[in-house]
């Protein structure tokens, strides 16, 4: 009887460290396959799928399963629909193992309304997952709605929401900055430059902030007011610039200062800044270099 008591502890202890190893293979796998996002997607997509095996209730791997499948889809043309498929079913599941994790619900409700309906985009679901956000958190539920209303195009509500938000939550940078582009877009330049300054006032140094400040100098391109407060914004851009952040490039920032200089008829600033900015192969922003040239000339 002992004997066969011992042997069932020994298979006990290996199962135990089996599952145990399991884990953390599913999590160095989660590791590179966020690694590889941005590098290799084709890569990413082998190894969250290696993940995915190894942590099938993992909602973190379920979350960035969705990214990786969402992007193949972007990416593809045949196979776009599989991915897209593959894409909301790991979503829907991050979200089924961890209902209160807002970035889950975030990337339902970007899915739901970037998708086309033959893919399983669907506007009402959308709604559903904003209602769900706020229910968790009503500043992020604020900004699934602002998200929700821009990507429905409900410019008119879009606007009274982003008032209204700006004054409950003053503190917040990303409300002011999208209210700030909105103004810009209307051309209400001074509006703008107000809500990008708001933002770059607040102590939220988010990516938001960074685009304020960037913002608050292109506006003064645009706008040809403000452009010292422009200049400003752009060298702290310039100083706190972080690639690994959703702004522009900083050569664009360098260009936006080159503009500036311009119309400060600083041209020795202006070649420093535009010699900067031609380091980049966008050819937009070369469109944009060769103008400021010729408006010289």
């Amino acid at each position: 009887m002992k004997y066969y008591a011992l042997i069932f502890l020994f298979l006990c202890f290996t199962a135990t460290v089996s599952f145990a190893d399991q884990a953390e293979n599913g999590q160095s796998l989660l590791v590179k396959a966020k690694a590889l996002l941005e590098r290799d997607i084709d890569k990413a997509e082998e190894v969250i799928e290696n993940a995915l095996v190894q942590s099938p209730n993992d909602p973190e791997v379920n979350f960035l399963c969705g990214r990786i499948m969402g992007r193949q889809a972007e990416d593809a043309f045949f196979s776009a629909l599989s991915y897209a498929k593959k894409s909301l079913a790991c979503l829907q599941r991050a979200v089924e193992l961890a209902p209160a994790e807002h970035r889950y619900r975030f990337g339902l409700l970007s899915f739901y309304l970037g998708a086309p309906s033959i893919a399983g985009g669907d506007e009402t679901l959308g709604w559903k997952q904003v209602e769900a956000i706020t229910e968790l958190d009503p500043l992020q539920g604020a900004k699934a709605e602002v998200k929700y209303l821009q990507s429905t195009e409900q410019n008119g509500k879009l606007k009274s929401t982003l008032i209204s938000m700006r004054q409950r939550y003053p503190a917040d940078a990303e409300m002011h900055f999208r209210f700030g582009l909105l103004m810009q877009e209307e051309r209400k330049y001074q509006q703008a430059f107000e809500a990008f300054k708001a933002a770059t006032d607040t102590q939220d140094k988010s990516t938001y902030f960074l685009n304020a400040l960037y913002q608050l100098g292109r506006n003064a391109v645009f706008s040809e007011i403000h452009i010292q407060e422009g200049v400003k914004g752009l060298l702290s851009f310039v100083e706190q610039y972080d690639k690994s952040k959703n702004t522009p490039p900083i050569e664009w920032a360098y260009l936006r200062l080159a503009q500036l200089y311009n119309l400060m008829q600083d041209e020795a600033k202006q070649l420093h800044y535009a010699t900067l900015a031609r380091q980049s192969d966008e050819r937009e922003l070369h469109r944009a270099l060769k103008q400021l040239i010729n408006k010289e000339s």
